[in-house]
């Protein structure tokens, strides 16, 4: 098996290994884990994608994780130029189960704004233009 996303239509529950877009997108809540928000090109919506360090199928997230992570948001259109990565990022690159699929999910992504978060629930929204984080 593979490390896999699915879209969910429930964008204020966003739930491990699924993404949604809206104009305001919120995950259920981070314990270990990290996610996504970026803006989508030529519109008022942020993509959320809720990512686990190990998967459903316990795959751990690699290298080829990382490239779904890139695929989806290609397919869903968004502007690299605004692109958040939160949650426990020091957590996950550190721990050599997910190190080098951390490391290529940022060389993929290129985020243009880190925040290191407790757990907790966590969202976003587009305000005057931007990706804005939300809690």
């Amino acid at each position: 098996m593979s490390y896999t996303l699915t879209e969910t239509s429930d964008v204020m529950k966003i739930k491990e290994q699924e993404y949604s877009s809206a104009g305001k997108v919120q995950f259920t809540a981070f314990t270990s884990c990290i996610g996504i928000l970026a803006k989508k090109k030529d519109k008022s919506e942020v993509i959320g994608i809720h990512l686990v360090m190990m998967s459903k199928d316990e795959e751990w997230f690699d290298k080829t994780a990382a490239q779904t992570v890139k695929n989806c948001l290609t397919t869903e259109n968004y502007d690299s130029s605004d692109v958040l990565l939160i949650g426990c990022l020091s957590l996950w690159e550190s721990d050599d189960r997910t190190k080098a699929g951390y490391a290529e999910l940022k060389k993929l992504i290129q985020p243009t704004h880190e925040y290191q978060l407790a757990d907790g629930i966590y969202g976003g929204e587009i305000e005057s233009g931007k990706v804005e984080l939300t809690y």
